[in-house]
């Protein structure tokens, strides 16, 4: 870890330089400090992790302060963040996600094959996938991803969630999506490494 005053260190050697009660009021301002952020930019913020990136945004930012004491807000955040970064990859591997290039720019999409547990990521774009071959279906932009999955989503935080695969359903899902589908200016996007 990169400590500023002391250099480079082995996390475990933080707690011998660093009184529990400084740490405690470090993760506390923290805390403070980026609901904060949230709070007056009204936008979700990314957060780089060891797994995968924390979003959190006025969402999540709400849910975690209303859930009790503002005392122990700074250690639901961390709850929070930690549910993200060991979520139950066995379970819900993580979706596949891609840059793309197209005529209006680049951006990201998410690849969901509805029959199937995931892990979505946060993306601007859902591809929604069937069957094994991987058959494409609608590209829907990312916000009605939870109108799409209904009951079996489940947030991880204010982007990223948990979705149980669909059985039979997932022939209606296709159908709503594709009221949603993102409109195209017929160029095909160019899918990148």
């Amino acid at each position: 870890m990169d400590c500023d005053v002391f250099g480079i260190l082995p996390s475990g050697e933080l707690r011998e330089i660093f009184a529990p009660a400084i740490i405690a009021e470090q993760v506390r301002s923290d805390a403070r400090t980026l609901a904060r952020i949230v709070g007056a930019e009204h936008r979700v913020l990314k957060i780089p992790g060891p797994t995968r990136d924390f979003c959190v945004g006025p969402r999540l930012m709400t849910e975690l302060e209303g859930e009790g004491s503002a005392e122990l807000f700074p250690q639901r955040l961390l709850r929070a963040m930690r549910a993200v970064q060991w979520a139950d990859t066995g379970r819900y591997p993580a979706a596949d996600l891609y840059e793309f290039r197209e005529s209006q720019g680049m951006g990201t999409c998410a690849a969901w094959y509805g029959e199937r547990d995931a892990l979505l990521p946060a993306a601007d774009f859902i591809i929604l996938l069937t069957g094994t071959d991987g058959r494409s279906g609608p590209v829907v932009p990312f916000r009605h991803l939870r109108e799409l999955a209904g009951e079996h989503w489940s947030s991880l935080d204010e982007c990223q969630g948990l979705v149980r695969g669909f059985g039979e359903e997932w022939p209606e899902i296709l159908r709503r999506a594709a009221e949603f589908a993102a409109p195209s200016d017929g160029t095909p996007p160019i899918f990148m490494d």
